[in-house]
C-alpha cells in the first residue's frame, strides 16, 4: 500500500471520529467571564452571541464612518441639484419595476424579516408607492414627513 493512500484513510478516520463525537467535545463555554455548560446552554450562548454580532448597535450608528461618509456625499449631491436648478425627471412605476426585476435572489432577509423575493413577487402592489416615495425625495430632497421614523 501507498504512503499517501495510508494517510488519506488516517485522515478520514481521524474526521470520522470527530464527527461521531463532536457534542461530547466542548463541555465549558466562558461568556463574559461566566462559565456556561451543558448542550443546550452553550447552543443557547452561541445564539446569543450571533445575534449581537448581526444587530445593528443604534447607539454608535451615527458615528460610523460610512453613515457618516453616505450623509456628507448625500449633502453634495444635494448641493449641486439645487445650485444647477435642473428638475430631476420622475421615476416611472414602470422604471421601479425594472430595477426590481434585476434584484438578486436567495439572499438573506434585513433585521425586519424583508427579502427580495417580497419585492419581487409583490411589485405590481408595490412599485406605486416606491416611484411616488422616490419621486417626493426629488422634488423636496428629502424622505415624506410620513415615512420618517417616529412620525
Amino acid at each position: 500500500m501507498e504512503t499517501w493512500e495510508t494517510n488519506t484513510k488516517l485522515f478520514h478516520k481521524v474526521v470520522k471520529s470527530q464527527r461521531q463525537s463532536v457534542n461530547d467535545r466542548i463541555q465549558l463555554l466562558k461568556v463574559d467571564g461566566e462559565d456556561i455548560t451543558g448542550s443546550e446552554n452553550i447552543l443557547n450562548a452561541w445564539k446569543c452571541h450571533f445575534e449581537k454580532l448581526a444587530t445593528p448597535d443604534e447607539d454608535n450608528f451615527g458615528e460610523n464612518d460610512k453613515v457618516s461618509l453616505a450623509k456628507e456625499q448625500n449633502n453634495i449631491i444635494e448641493e449641486i441639484i439645487k445650485e444647477s436648478g435642473e428638475n430631476i425627471d420622475p421615476v416611472t412605476v414602470h422604471d421601479v419595476n425594472i430595477a426590481i426585476s434585476l434584484f438578486n435572489i436567495g439572499k438573506a432577509a434585513d433585521a425586519n424579516g424583508i427579502s427580495t423575493e417580497h419585492f419581487k413577487y409583490g411589485k405590481e402592489e408595490i412599485s406605486p408607492t416606491i416611484a411616488n416615495i422616490i419621486n417626493s425625495i426629488f422634488t423636496e430632497l428629502d424622505v415624506p414627513p410620513s415615512l420618517k421614523c417616529g412620525t
